[in-house]
C-alpha cells in the first residue's frame, strides 16, 4: 500500500514540474496579459478492498430455553391387575390325534395295546364273566418251594374282614428273600376287588399295579401302561383265594369240564384273560400227607413268555390251594408250592 501511495506522489510533481516549464506565449502567448492559474487536486485512491474470510465472521450461539421439568406420575395399580387373563393355547388338531383326556388325569402317550380284558379266551369279544363268591375263612399257610434244584419256604396269609381283605405271600431261600406279594382291597359282589398290588422282587425296584376303581382304570407305577377295570378283575396274587371263593359259593363249578376266566394283572402292566379248566378231580401228595379229592384247574399260555398254572384246591378246607405250580414253558422255569400245613391266624 505504502509502495503504491509513492509513486502516485511522484507521478504528480513530476508532472507540475513539466507544465512549470513549458514557454510562456506559446500558441499566441497569455490572453489579456495575465498569466494562469495553476490548479493542483490531490487524488486519493482508495485501498482495496480486503477479502473476508467466512471463518473469520464472528460466531454467535442462541441461548436455548431450558426445558420444562418431566412430570411424573405413579402407575395406576388397579388398572395394572385389571387386565383381561389370556386363555390357554389350544392343541393342534391332527388326524391320528386321539380325545384330550380329562383336567384330572395325565396324557399318556400311546403305547402297544396289550390284550384288551374285555376279550375271551376264544377271542371272541365277550365280556369276561363274573361269579358269585363265598370268602374262605382267616387262614395261614406254609408251603415248601421247590425251584429246581433249589428249595426254600413260602407264607401265605389271609386275612378277610368285615368289606375288606389283606394278603401276602413272603417266601424266602437260604434266608434270602425270593418272593414278596402283597395285596389289598375291597370284598364285594364279585369277590375280591383289589385296590394296589405289590410285587417286590431281589435286587429289583418295588413295582405296583393301581385299580383305580373311581376312574375304572389299572394303572401301574412303571410302564405307561393302563387297562379298564373290568368288575371280577384280579391280580397274581388275589386270583389265589377268588377261585376258591367261587368254587365255595357253587360246587358245580368244580367238576372236570367247566372253567373260569378271571382278568389277571401282575405288577409291571402285564394283564390277560386267565382261562382255568377244570382238569380232574384227583389225589396230590403234600409235605406229610395227600389230598384225596383235590380240584385240578389247568391255565394254558396264551402267548410266548406268557405263565402256565396248575393249581390244586382242596374242598375239605374251604377249595383253598394246596398245591401250586408256576412254569414258563418257553424257557423252562417252574415255581412249585407244596403244602405244608394251615393254621388260623391269631
Amino acid at each position: 500500500m505504502m509502495l503504491i501511495g509513492g509513486l502516485v506522489a511522484v507521478v504528480l510533481v513530476a508532472h507540475a514540474m513539466f507544465l512549470a516549464l513549458l514557454p510562456l506565449g506559446v500558441g499566441g502567448g497569455w490572453h489579456g496579459g495575465a498569466r494562469p492559474q495553476l490548479q493542483m487536486r490531490q487524488i486519493v485512491l482508495a485501498a482495496p478492498p480486503q477479502k473476508v474470510l467466512a471463518h473469520a465472521l464472528p460466531v454467535r450461539f442462541e441461548t436455548l430455553a431450558p426445558l420444562p421439568p418431566v412430570q411424573t406420575q405413579a402407575p395406576d395399580m388397579a388398572a395394572l391387575q385389571a387386565v383381561p387373563e389370556v386363555p390357554p393355547l389350544q392343541p393342534l388338531q391332527s388326524p391320528q390325534q386321539v380325545e384330550p383326556a380329562p383336567a384330572d388325569e395325565p396324557v399318556r402317550l400311546a403305547v402297544a395295546a396289550p390284550t384288551p380284558p374285555t376279550a375271551s379266551a376264544d377271542g371272541g369279544g365277550s365280556a369276561v364273566p363274573v361269579y358269585a363268591t363265598r370268602m374262605p375263612p382267616p387262614a395261614r399257610l406254609r408251603y415248601e418251594i421247590k425251584r429246581g434244584a433249589l428249595s426254600g419256604e413260602a407264607e401265605l396269609d389271609w386275612q378277610p374282614r368285615a368289606g375288606a381283605y389283606v394278603l401276602n405271600m413272603e417266601g424266602r431261600a437260604f434266608g434270602i428273600s425270593i418272593i414278596g406279594w402283597h395285596s389289598e382291597g375291597a370284598l364285594d359282589a364279585h369277590g375280591l376287588a383289589p385296590t394296589r398290588f405289590t410285587d417286590r422282587r431281589r435286587g429289583r425296584d418295588v413295582q405296583a399295579a393301581n385299580f383305580q376303581r373311581d376312574k375304572a382304570l389299572i394303572t401301574y407305577s412303571g410302564p405307561d401302561v393302563q387297562y379298564p377295570l373290568v368288575p371280577g378283575a384280579q391280580d397274581r396274587l388275589s386270583w389265589m383265594l377268588q377261585l376258591p371263593a367261587i368254587l365255595k359259593a357253587d360246587a358245580a363249578r368244580a367238576k372236570p369240564g367247566s372253567n373260569i376266566s378271571l382278568f389277571v394283572t401282575g405288577a409291571r402292566g402285564d394283564g390277560d384273560v386267565w382261562t382255568f379248566d377244570v382238569a380232574a378231580v384227583e389225589a396230590v401228595d403234600v409235605v406229610g400227607g395227600r389230598v384225596e379229592r383235590a380240584v385240578h384247574l389247568h391255565r394254558e399260555p396264551r402267548k410266548p413268555f406268557d405263565t402256565q398254572v396248575d393249581v390244586w384246591l382242596d374242598p375239605a378246607r374251604s377249595y383253598l390251594p394246596v398245591r401250586l405250580r408256576l412254569s414258563v414253558p418257553k424257557t423252562g422255569d417252574a415255581n412249585e408250592f407244596v403244602l405244608r400245613d394251615i393254621t388260623s391266624p391269631s
